[in-house]
């Protein structure tokens, strides 16, 4: 187990629970780990989630601390904390069986990249299982979820099931994602019980059988019948059998109150209800806080009449468009969220002022973000931080005594927390416990009465109504064998409470009344109701999930029913009857010895890397690598040979230190190459070059910018067909990067500036660096704009080649590595390189444009294509994969060289090489 500062109980709580599920699996699957696993238990931006890579020598799960919200499909739990680790372990066995074939299990244990590429599966078969065996240990789990059986029922009922084609996810459907999870659950459940547990276990057993077999050839041979065919069955059936529990429901008597595009939550009326405010989010996951008028679009209703007129006019045996059901809402104000730090949980501030929450950089921890309140104003469009490492999520205003009541999540506990504004200070409401979790705290409108959501360890979700004034609480009762609990809200004169409450695989809007304490149950299972909110009295407004995404509709509150049968209490009912079960969730308050991290518990990988140029290169690097989990302390060891001849060939070791205050870089090479130089001689010239490389450095981040800084320096020497020369250098580097994301727009700079001192032989040197680069993205396309100027007093620089991993432009400051030229192909003192381009996405292949300089003549054009990519610590599989798949770079390219002093030509690049920089 491995945790940050602060996660202690929790990682403690949680590798008790680690030991207690490792026994359930192994029972329940007869398969157990190959290995012992890494547990890294931190909470990086104050949300629920976690994840495993599974492997046979380096398996290893992450655990996000923060537990889920009351409205999500993950709420459905005995606890949080054993929820995660079932499913993430249950990942980790199910993926991580050696194989039986002795040859390609003893690849996979010595080579990190095919150990995991071996691992993988289609991810909803990966994901699917997982969640079906999290819902058949516990008893709980989506499978068992009335929110995502509702969300099922709904598509299902649309006929907009997704095809086998698409169960993975990742595109741009509504729900795509969480299909893999939810639907692939339910099918491979369906094939259990159609067919047996036995046969859906017979294909993990295939899939590791000394015949190399993949998911669909091991299925097909265990069940005759490919698994799309079975989920077209299987769909068919969930369809039949959804339109028969429809067909029973009395129709709602709503109507569409707006169109949204895709998605919508979290509505918030303003005081005076002219104003709407919601969280809109499109296909691409760009959110905005967009403010609508309340009233009806009387222009929008006369533009669509002077175009149908207009139409009528033009063709007049034409048939106009049909009148929409309601024209959209007018548009006010909208605000973008921050890339990816979003906007959360709008809640009104008078009638111009709007706060919000929205994910910050902790000042403690750069790498960590959490919630912090911010306001908005309307009228003059500025934006205020309110708050600083409050850590809070969703809250409640009181406008009297300008203070917020919230939830607070630090470090795996939740809590109900009074802020007052201005002051910033901080008073606790609830005490806090692990596994007790807090949502969705409202104030009714004479600020005496506090309701909020509370799950406790093994229980269901609670509505609680707190008296602020002596501290009493009262419990809301619920109707009988509910599960799930969401979104309480208070009506407009605090006699009555209204929420969303899930049973038998539907959702709906409930009503409790105080005065006579009686329940009514207001629909009846037509939607999945979200966010009930009071236009007035007697008209409800509430967000329908549709297949194509969230609906605004609207409803006239009449007579209800009553609900006889209700619960006051909350059992915890297990909806699985599988005979292996968990225990329920305990308080695991055992301590357990520590120490602290250990970066020289090291794992090793084989690395074996490649590199070809058309121009007349093909390298191969065999070696070493090696890391701790925190990829903190780093190496390789290598030789490098060139299959085509002699252009360049040598040995290698890198080592790389990141510390709290200073980052290490060390490298020793003996590098053999030879290129013809064009512009000074004919023929080869031979080179032989050997050094030991080192650098340290420092950065500071910002929450929008960067700043780094390093001193770096070489001893070494070089030789040539004619002479040796002792090689000496020392750099010092300052560099500055920002960037400013808006969703739809972004842009950022990045610039950089290196003073250089030398000696080569007895010729002292000296030079400087400067490179700028603007870049930034419209809508999904990337784009850059680069300058970059060296400049070498009494020294030449070499131009041309590919970088490896015995030399780079980092280590090799005389030698700029330019792919489109050939390995040192030209040489000068000044070199200037201008240019730009574009792709269609991130991570995709650039079209770029170069010109490039050479002693203040132009020397020629570059174009083309162009992909350079690195698996890092900025990503997840970056930041916790095993030594042979960090760090790992690719390299490809496609360009066209032409110009006035140099040779046309075409050349074609592919590299795939470990770089520690």
């Amino acid at each position: 187990m491995h945790y940050t500062k602060g996660h202690q109980a929790w990682a403690q709580a949680a590798a008790q629970e680690l030991e207690i599920v490792r026994d359930i699996v192994l029972v329940q699957q007869n398969r157990s780990l190959p290995s012992v696993a890494d547990v890294v238990v931190f909470d990086p931006y104050h949300g629920a989630n976690g994840f495993a890579l599974p492997s046979t020598d380096n398996p290893l799960m992450a655990l996000f601390t923060t537990p889920p919200q009351s409205d999500t499909v993950i709420s459905n739990h005995h606890s949080w904390l054993q929820l995660l680790i079932l499913h993430e372990y249950v990942h980790l066995v199910h993926l991580s069986q050696p194989t039986r074939h002795r040859f390609r299990q003893l690849i996979r244990d010595i080579s990190d990249i095919y150990d995991l590429t071996s691992a993988m599966m289609p991810r909803w078969v990966a994901e699917g299982y997982a969640t079906l065996l999290e819902s058949k240990i516990t008893g709980r789990g989506r499978l068992f979820d009335n929110y995502s059986e509702a969300i099922i029922r709904e598509f299902a009922r649309q006929g907009a099931l997704p095809t086998y084609a698409q169960l993975n996810g990742g595109d741009n459907r509504y729900l795509s994602d969480s299909m893999a999870y939810l639907l692939g659950a339910r099918f491979l459940a369906w094939l259990e019980s159609t067919y047996s547990e036995q046969k859906l276990d017979a294909v993990w057993t295939r899939m590791q059988a000394v015949k190399k077999r993949d998911f669909e050839d091991a299925f097909q041979g265990i069940f005759n019948l490919s698994a799309a065919v079975l989920y077209q069955r299987f769909t068919a059936e969930y369809t039949y059998q959804t339109m028969q529990v429809a067909a029973k429901r009395a129709p709602l008597n709503d109507t569409l109150w707006t169109t949204t595009k895709f998605s919508v939550h979290s509505p918030a009326l303003s005081p005076d209800k002219r104003l709407l405010a919601v969280i809109e989010r499109d296909a691409q996951g760009r959110s905005h806080l967009n403010v609508y008028s309340t009233s009806d679009n009387a222009e929008a209703k006369k533009k669509f009449v002077a175009r149908q007129k207009q139409l009528l006019e033009i063709d007049p045996n034409d048939i106009a468009d049909t009148v929409p059901e309601v024209f959209p809402k007018e548009r006010l104000f909208s605000l973008p969220a921050r890339g990816q730090r979003g906007v959360r949980y709008p809640h009104w501030q008078g009638n111009d002022t709007l706060l919000f929450v929205s994910s910050v950089r902790d000042t403690a921890h750069p790498m960590v973000f959490s919630g912090a309140l911010f306001s908005w104003s309307l009228s003059t469009g500025k934006v205020t931080q309110l708050t600083e490492n409050a850590r809070i999520r969703r809250f409640t205003l009181s406008q009297r005594a300008q203070k917020i009541y919230a939830e607070q999540v630090q470090f795996g506990y939740s809590q109900l927390v009074e802020i007052t504004l201005g002051t910033n200070h901080v008073k606790a409401i609830t005490h806090r416990e692990l596994g007790t979790v807090y949502d969705h705290p409202v104030l009714n409108r004479s600020d005496d009465k506090l309701a909020y959501l509370r799950v406790k360890a093994n229980s269901n979700w609670q509505l609680v109504v707190r008296d602020l004034v002596d501290g009493s609480e009262t419990l809301i009762p619920m109707p009988q064998g509910y599960q799930y609990l969401a979104q309480p809200q208070w009506d407009m004169v605090d006699r009555s409470i209204t929420f969303v409450a899930g049973r038998a695989g539907l959702l709906d809007i409930y009503r409790y009344d105080f005065e006579l304490q009686t329940l009514y149950k207001l629909t009846d299972g037509q939607y999945v109701f979200t966010y009930p909110l009071y236009l007035s009295k007697a008209r409800l407004l509430f967000l329908a999930k549709t297949a194509q995404g969230t609906q605004l509709r609207v409803f006239n509150i009449g007579n209800t029913p009553e609900v006889n049968a209700i619960s006051r209490f909350t059992p915890m009912p297990r909806a699985s009857s599988t005979g292996v079960l968990l225990p329920k969730a305990e308080r695991h308050h055992t301590p357990l010895p520590s120490q602290p991290y250990d970066i020289w518990r090291q794992s090793t990988s084989l690395a074996v890397g490649g590199q070809y140029h058309s121009i007349g290169r093909s390298l191969l690097h065999v070696g070493i690598t090696g890391s701790d989990l925190l990829d903190l302390l780093s190496w390789q060891v290598g030789v490098t040979q060139d299959l085509a001849g002699d252009a360049l060939s040598g040995r290698f070791a890198d080592l790389r230190y990141v510390g709290q205050y200073a980052n290490w870089h060390a490298k020793v090479f003996d590098t053999r190459f030879s290129a013809p130089f064009r512009s000074q001689h004919h023929g080869k010239h031979s080179q032989r070059r050997r050094g030991i490389f080192l650098q340290a450095g420092t950065s500071y981040q910002a929450e929008h910018w960067r700043l780094d800084t390093h001193l770096a320096g070489q001893l070494g020497d070089e030789r040539t067909d004619v002479e040796r020369d002792d090689l000496r250098w020392s750099r010092f580097a300052l560099s500055h990067r920002w960037f400013e994301d808006r969703q739809s727009v972004a842009f950022g700079s990045h610039m950089s500036w290196h003073w250089l001192q030398g000696k080569s032989g007895e010729q002292s040197w000296q030079g400087y660096d400067l490179s700028a680069r603007l870049f930034g993205r419209v809508d999904t396309f990337p784009w850059y704009i680069s300058g970059k100027y060296q400049q070498r007093h009494n020294v030449f620089m070499a131009l041309g080649g590919l970088e490896s991993p015995i030399a780079d432009n980092n280590s090799h400051v005389n030698t700029l590595f330019i792919p489109e030229l050939s390995m040192a192909g030209l040489r000068g003192s000044q070199y200037q390189q201008f240019g730009g381009g574009v792709t269609w996405r991130a991570n995709r292949p650039w079209l770029y444009y170069h010109q490039h300089h050479l002693d203040r003549q132009l020397i020629g054009h570059s174009y083309g294509l162009r992909l350079s990519t690195k698996i890092e610590k900025g990503s997840w599989l970056g930041k916790f994969a095993p030594a042979g798949v960090s760090n790992l770079r690719v390299d490809m390219g496609l360009s066209r060289l032409s110009g006035a002093s140099i040779s046309d030509e075409n050349s074609v690049w592919l590299g795939i090489w470990y770089d520690l920089r």
